[in-house]
């Protein structure tokens, strides 16, 4: 298990324990400007997911990240129709990804946006 796989997986123990009784827990990701956003679509919502993961799906996601950074924004359609082929839904909006989800997997590349970003999470 790398590092990566060891994060998940505490915090999925954390959120299993959250919604304990939910046969499926629905996580949405905001931000499709970086290659992390694939790998967890891929681990989670892939062919091959493995048992730890069973009960965690990516349902939707709101594309938009960077909105100054050259190459993360260049990479939002790439990776938006990346993970619309493992079944991700593509929202307009942080409030409509939030009507559709129980957790937030939160993978915009600009730092600078991660806390109005976060706000309208925990305002819901």
């Amino acid at each position: 298990m790398n590092v990566r796989e060891f994060i998940l997986s505490a915090v999925f123990v954390a959120l299993g324990s959250i919604v304990f009784g939910q046969n499926q827990i629905r996580i949405g990701i905001i931000g499709l400007d970086t290659s992390h956003s694939i790998a967890f679509t891929k681990l989670l919502n892939g062919d091959d997911k493995k048992e730890e993961y069973k009960d965690f799906t990516i349902v939707a996601a709101y594309p938009y990240g960077s909105k100054t950074i050259k190459s993360s924004y260049d990479r939002i359609p790439g990776y938006t129709k990346q993970v619309e082929e493992l079944g991700v839904e593509i929202v307009g909006s942080i409030a409509e990804l939030l009507t559709r989800v129980d957790c937030i997997l939160l993978e915009t590349n600009d730092g600078n946006l991660h806390l109005e970003q976060a706000e309208e999470v925990f305002k819901s």
